[in-house]
């Protein structure tokens, strides 16, 4: 019930898991989250850094004022974010890709990096 309060919902594209809040996870090259912006607020867990001992947080938040989605952590991952979004926006910056599903009022984003910010308009 706590994934869905906070509205965004990590997949690690491997094991197919959901990542939870404060969770510590195996690396991964591919992140799906699930974002109901209506819900949505932030979560962090951790993964390993890559040297066998450290592991570096990774923040996924995402603010209904402003319509920014911003990731920060250590490692490149590639991201695929879909999220419930009623009309089409006008642009999504930031983004490698983007594709507004009408059908079913889903918008998908897709990005490649360690940290970044999109903004919904």
């Amino acid at each position: 019930a706590q994934r869905l309060e906070l509205g965004i919902i990590p997949v690690h594209w491997v094991t197919e898991e959901t990542i939870m809040e404060g969770d510590s996870i195996s690396f991964s090259d591919a992140i799906s989250v699930y974002i109901f912006p209506k819900k949505a607020n932030k979560i962090t867990y951790v993964e390993p850094l890559g040297d066998g001992f450290y592991m570096t947080p990774v923040t996924i938040s995402f603010d209904r004022n402003t319509e920014t989605l911003e990731v920060s952590g250590e490692k490149n991952h590639n991201w695929h974010f879909m999220m419930k979004w009623d009309l089409a926006p006008n642009s999504v910056t930031g983004a490698d890709q983007w594709h507004y599903d009408e059908n079913e009022g889903v918008l998908e984003i897709e990005k490649e990096a360690s940290r970044f910010k999109v903004s919904i308009e």
